[in-house]
């Protein structure tokens, strides 16, 4: 019964621990680079110049401390990298037209 219950908790200890790199890996990994590789194609570093710098420079923090598993905080410049990102490419495409 102890060691069924046990096990129960370890289980979920390492369920709960996981969470950190997984979420890294779709937060910065995918959505973030993915958001600033699109700005870069929408001509932003000539049309959204601070977004896009802001985008690149907080997806390279994100990997930064990444890689030293600090994934909370890696997250939320993942986070911001792709918001960025978003908005850089709004940005570039509303000036393209304008010109």
């Amino acid at each position: 019964m102890l060691g069924s219950s046990l096990m129960r908790m370890f289980a979920l200890l390492v369920l709960v621990a996981g969470c950190g790199p997984i979420e890294y890996i779709s937060t910065v990994t995918f959505e973030a680079s993915k958001a600033v590789q699109e700005a870069k194609a929408s001509r932003a570093p000539e049309l959204a110049p601070y977004e896009y710098t802001s985008a690149v420079e907080y997806l390279h923090k994100a990997r930064e401390v990444g890689g030293y598993a600090r994934y909370h905080e890696a997250i939320e410049f993942g986070k911001k990298a792709r918001d960025f990102g978003h908005e850089a490419v709004k940005l570039s495409r509303e000036r393209g037209t304008k010109e």
